[in-house]
């Protein structure tokens, strides 16, 4: 029988009848945590395994990004917008609930508040406003974090957000240095 923390290199583990080990192979290093009866619990360590668990993520997200890049010019506007939009759907799954567009749905975002006069939130129903930090009567956003999120949700022109039929209510909690 082996002790506890004993080293066993091999490629794999041969256990007998008695529990006692054979390594006939190479150089995969491990640990023997528990012996039982009829043999060893033991950790592997296999570290060319998670070395190429590695390799192949990494390749698989260049592949990835290699796809991507043809139809989607990165530094400035996408060539097509109709294109990178229907590609950021389909990535996102929402392709899938196309026929969802929020309608009838509130929602508060609680940031910096919201340009409500950019272009592409013209078309935002914001139905409440409040300024928590200085008081003002109409939206505005003196940061533009808050009108970003604002449009990933509900956006129309350019780019349409995930939920352009929401109604916003929109709570400007965070100035303008965070």
């Amino acid at each position: 029988m082996a002790s506890d923390d004993e080293v066993v290199r091999s490629d794999y583990l041969e256990i007998d009848d008695e529990g006692n080990h054979s390594a006939p192979s190479r150089d995969i290093e491990g640990t023997i945590e528990d012996e039982f009866s009829n043999g060893s619990s033991i950790d592997v360590l296999i570290k060319g395994v998670s070395g190429l668990i590695v390799f192949l993520s990494v390749s698989i997200i260049l592949l990835w990004a290699t796809y991507q890049s043809a139809d989607i010019t990165f530094g400035g506007p996408p060539q097509s917008l109709q294109l990178w939009e229907d590609q950021y759907r389909e990535m996102t799954g929402l392709d899938e609930v196309n026929y969802l567009d929020g309608n009838g749905v509130g929602l508060c975002i609680v940031d910096t508040g919201i340009d409500a006069s950019h272009p592409d939130l013209k078309s935002a129903n914001i139905v409440a406003w409040v300024d928590l930090i200085s008081g003002v009567e109409s939206p505005y956003d003196d940061e533009g974090h808050g009108t970003a999120m604002a449009g990933i949700i509900s956006s129309k022109g350019g780019l349409n957000g995930v939920s352009p039929g929401v109604d916003l209510l929109v709570a400007k909690a965070i100035s303008d240095d965070g």
